[in-house]
């Protein structure tokens, strides 16, 4: 997931649209339902993805994001 996330951001930002926070996040857990819809875990539990503020902190340091303000 973040790497098709991070491949939607460079998209975005190469078309020069402004990215923040909420929308990412948003996106991310878009992009997780869609790859996990129909899918049961193995336990039949639903998989959930947690796209809080700490997760999005972690996934800009490990895909080398940061702002820019122009």
């Amino acid at each position: 997931i973040e790497k098709v996330l991070a491949v939607w951001i460079e998209d975005q930002t190469s078309c020069n649209i402004l990215l923040s926070q909420s929308l990412t996040q948003s996106k991310a857990q878009t992009l997780f339902y869609k790859l996990y819809e129909g899918r049961e875990s193995e336990e039949g539990a639903e998989k959930k993805l947690e796209a809080c503020r700490g997760w999005y902190m972690r996934f800009g340091e490990s895909s080398h994001l940061h702002n820019i303000k122009v």
